[in-house]
């Protein structure tokens, strides 16, 4: 399905990091003023000014907000060509980048203008957003080799929460336990759930389930494997438990999300 959307938002105070979730498209987030944190591919980043956070579709994240400004430009794979979707690509695995200034300000410059279409009734609007949209990542691509990945994580948020979620996310087909884990990492149940709850505003088993429903989002959209098939890849119980919890985090059944997409597409 074809979607493309751009918002540009200010936020004043801080907001702790909301739920996770992902989403069928790309989602650019390019900072004007301000700070974030991301946490996205089991990392953890701090967004500052002249930076954009690149998160594929499906892939499971969220933002912690403090006082910024931002454009967030959402495209899905079937808005653009073959080329733009292997450069998004290129971009999502690296997550976030920095630009110098002056490229920086011609990106802004470009989102502006890009906004201001989209917001319009001009009769030519969608031919304007193609070709706004296509100089825009011109000119990201022309200083991506410049652009200098952001690997720091944020204070305050212990190393071993994040090993632990990038374990969960190379096991999201598996069904893992806390005794498992604490074998793993050498560690108490009571260290792991206060820890990963506090830094993650979630347990751990609430953050594993999240991953596989975001991979079984790819599949129930993309794929027309059956649902049984889907839960056995994912390591849940049954059909049945898998339907209950996919619905009640996405709010549709299976059956619903994948028909809505046939139809939309």
């Amino acid at each position: 399905m074809q979607f493309f959307h751009i918002a540009k938002t200010v936020e004043d105070v801080h907001n702790e990091m909301p739920a996770f979730h992902s989403h069928p498209y790309y989602e650019l987030d390019f900072l004007v003023k301000g700070s974030r944190s991301l946490f996205v591919n089991s990392k953890l980043f701090a967004m500052k000014e002249c930076c954009v956070a690149v998160t594929a579709p499906y892939e499971l994240h969220k933002f912690e907000n403090h006082s910024y400004s931002r454009y967030l430009l959402c495209v899905s794979e079937e808005y653009v060509s073959d080329g733009i979707k292997d450069f998004l690509k290129m971009l999502s695995e690296s997550s976030m980048l920095s630009y110098q200034e002056e490229n920086w300000k011609t990106i802004l410059k470009v989102l502006k203008r890009l906004l201001a279409i989209y917001e319009s009734a001009d009769d030519e609007k969608q031919i304007k957003i193609s070709l706004h949209l296509g100089y825009l990542f011109y000119l990201m691509s022309f200083d991506y080799l410049s652009a200098v990945p952001i690997v720091n994580t944020v204070k305050n948020t212990n190393p071993l929460t994040l090993r632990i979620a990038a374990y969960l996310k190379e096991h999201v087909a598996e069904q893992v336990t806390l005794d498992e884990l604490c074998t793993k990492f050498h560690i108490s149940k009571s260290w792991l759930n206060k820890t990963f709850n506090k830094d993650m505003n979630c347990s751990v088993i609430d953050y594993h389930i999240k991953l596989k429903i975001s991979q079984a989002k790819y599949y129930v959209r993309e794929s027309s494997i059956p649902f049984n098939k889907i839960a056995a890849s994912l390591g849940f119980s049954s059909a049945n438990y898998f339907s209950i919890i996919f619905k009640k985090m996405v709010g549709v059944s299976p059956q619903s999300y994948r028909k809505n997409w046939l139809v939309n597409r």
